[in-house]
């Protein structure tokens, strides 16, 4: 049997210029392609799909697939449902090039899975321009007494994680330390739609630091994470200020039992904090939702303790 060009009906295949059926709809990218799909099962994963007929590019992990990407063309990378990979080693995935899509299929728990299983484990987007999308990231192994110092960090501009569901501690001995940190070259970051939690015993850091990130966007995100500290948040913003960000429609909870923040600002920071629900884990009056912020303006927040339910609590 020959293929014919672009998708066959059941899997959204592409060749170098058909279009991309995903479950939202076709689309074909200008100049991209998709590279590779990514199965730990590698080709057996497809042949019953195609009635055996091989298909080709189909990899275990997705560090090959990343490999056979061009660097600022804007290749994609499918990884199918119920794709499990282990991120063991400092920056595994060392293939990574400009402007790659990683976009996971699946719904639910089916997404393609990530678990970090070792302290020095680390996914680095350190070039520009890459979007990782509807994958499961669990940033600690889930068991054991692993501590996963820093499991993302954006190094280069551009980056984006969206519709992603992360974990980031399952308990007091097995958790991260920071989940996803910036440099101050990791601007235009945007973190969007993604479901981030960890338990209250888990006492990471914090969930996102972030470090003169520019432009940053944080919308419709959860981030509900204890951090070690009473006052510093499930985000953080340190060292050197982030300017006109944009936090939008999110929640943040820190379940930390004392916590006094949900947000830890620095002065210098700019940008608009708009629709969020901040929570924190101690007394009404006894903290703030959102403390130093700066110059950040503020519009139609909410912030509570788990006390009362109280909106008492003062942003700043």
């Amino acid at each position: 049997m020959t293929l014919p060009i672009g998708n066959v009906p059941q899997i959204p295949f592409q060749l170098a210029s058909g279009g991309l059926r995903t479950e939202l709809g076709t689309f074909t990218p200008p100049g991209g392609r998709v590279v590779a799909y990514v199965h730990h099962a590698g080709q057996s994963r497809l042949t019953d799909i195609t009635a055996a007929t091989t298909v080709p590019n189909v990899c275990k992990t997705l560090n090959e697939a990343l490999r056979q990407c061009q660097s600022g063309w804007g290749d994609t990378v499918l990884v199918l449902p119920g794709h499990a990979e282990d991120i063991s080693a400092a920056d595994q995935m060392s293939g990574l090039v400009a402007g790659t899509r990683i976009i996971g299929l699946g719904n639910g728990n089916n997404r393609p899975t990530f678990t970090w299983t070792a302290a020095a484990a680390t996914f680095l987007l350190d070039v520009a321009n890459v979007r990782i999308e509807n994958c499961i990231l669990n940033m600690d192994p889930g068991a054991g007494t692993v501590n996963v110092a820093a499991p993302i960090t954006v190094s280069a501009a551009g980056c984006q994680i969206v519709n992603c569901k992360v974990r980031m501690g399952t308990d007091a001995n097995s958790k991260v330390t920071i989940g996803i940190t910036t440099t101050a070259a990791g601007d235009d970051l945007a973190i969007v739609n993604c479901d981030i939690y960890g338990a209250s015993a888990s006492a990471i850091t914090t969930g996102i630091r972030c470090v003169g990130a520019d432009r940053l966007r944080l919308v419709g995100t959860i981030v509900n994470v204890g951090t070690s500290a009473d006052a510093v948040g499930a985000v953080q913003f340190l060292t050197t200020a982030s300017l006109d960000i944009l936090i939008s429609n999110c929640a943040f909870n820190n379940s930390r039992a004392t916590s006094t923040a949900a947000l830890t600002g620095m002065a210098g920071i700019t940008g608009l904090v708009e629709e969020a629900s901040l929570a924190i884990g101690g007394a009404t009056g006894a903290g703030t939702g959102f403390t130093t912020r700066g110059a950040v303006n503020i519009g139609r927040n909410v912030v509570q303790s788990t006390d009362d339910g109280s909106a008492a609590v003062a942003l700043s």
